[in-house]
């Protein structure tokens, strides 16, 4: 069973425990997949923990404490070089005050600031990419407010965001990125249309002047007529980083920036990650991997079931800390409030 609870209402968590004790008591062997360690608990007998593909240990769950379970599945090798340059912080030029949206949000309230990384953690299902979606305008909140430079906003799509500095890199980025039957050129230039237009038409020629520089920056492998669909995970992703570049995007927002792609192509974008920050942008950076979100944020936000669990900054924070607020596990671990001050209040943790 992978998750089998992860759709579930309490009491139909209940009837499905009732169902594996039935058919335990049968003799029938279950493997019982979950990151809730609740129902490691309460249901298993043995438990062993996997790691980048690879079994870390088993244990009879009679041997074995919740918090040794966290440092078994956060130990890893953090040697891996991230070239983070910490840039001077500038004024506010994001923040959410308790934002909501149905099924997806509870409550959630922080800040950006220029030449920030706010690094944003959380299992699958913990409203990582739904965020992105509301702070890029694809989404609209249920309640709470969005304020981009000082001033409320209310986006009824993308475009209004774009308008307002914010850009999006998705993380399917050949779904909602890339146009993939488009050239290099094409795609870079595709959300600056009405300005680069003349008299209802988009010369070649401007849109050549606009992405050429950004291409050679970026270091983007493509020739002239090349479909992007061809190219390289690195490079299409340079590609879609690239539209912000030609813009005036102050609001980065990186939804898992390096995945699938090679190791050069994620130093490229960690450095480029560099560049943004120094120049007074701020990144809002989404990402699975533990190891780089240590390595490339000033501060790390964890998300556990729509709501903020903890804010850590980066002195503080480690992989079991951000571990283990992500599993739901973070009561007086340091979290913090969105304004950087302690969190007093019981029950901070959603879920």
């Amino acid at each position: 069973m992978d998750e089998p609870t992860s759709a579930l209402t309490r009491r139909e968590v209940e009837q499905l425990f009732a169902l594996i004790a039935r058919l335990a008591a049968r003799g029938v062997a279950i493997v019982y997949i979950t990151h809730r360690m609740d129902e490691v608990f309460r249901i298993g007998q043995r438990v062993t923990v996997l790691r980048d593909g690879r079994r870390v240990a088993s244990r009879p769950l009679g041997e074995v404490t919740v918090a040794e379970l966290v440092r078994l599945m956060a130990n890893r090798d953090l040697s891996d070089h991230f070239p983070k340059v910490r840039a001077p912080l500038g004024p506010e030029l994001l923040r959410l005050e308790h934002v909501s949206r149905a099924g997806a949000l509870a409550d959630v309230s922080l800040s950006l600031r220029a030449g920030e990384v706010l690094g944003i953690a959380g299992l699958l299902g913990a409203g990582r990419t739904e965020l992105a979606r509301v702070i890029a305008g694809a989404d609209r909140c249920d309640e709470g407010r969005v304020i981009v430079g000082g001033s409320p906003v209310r986006f009824r799509g993308p475009a209004d965001a774009i308008a307002r500095g914010i850009g999006l890199l998705p993380e399917d980025r050949k779904a909602e990125g890339l146009v993939a039957g488009l050239t290099m050129v094409r795609n870079i230039a595709l959300p600056h249309g009405r300005r680069l237009s003349k008299a209802g038409f988009l010369p070649p020629a401007r849109e050549t002047a606009l992405a050429t520089p950004i291409g050679d920056e970026l270091r983007i492998k493509a020739t002239p007529t090349q479909p992007v669909r061809l190219l390289s995970g690195g490079n299409q992703q340079k590609v879609v980083l690239g539209k912000w570049l030609a813009g005036d995007v102050r609001v980065f927002v990186f939804d898992e920036p390096t995945r699938g792609i090679d190791v050069g192509s994620k130093v490229e974008i960690y450095n480029l990650m560099n560049r943004l920050t120094a120049r007074g942008a701020g990144i809002v950076m989404i990402s699975s991997e533990l190891p780089e979100l240590l390595g490339m944020s000033d501060r790390i936000v964890v998300m556990h079931r729509g709501r903020i669990q903890a804010q850590l900054d980066a002195a503080e924070a480690t992989e079991e800390r951000v571990l283990s607020a992500a599993l739901g596990l973070a009561g007086g671990i340091g979290e913090k409030n969105f304004n950087g001050d302690k969190d007093t209040k019981a029950g901070f943790a959603g879920g």
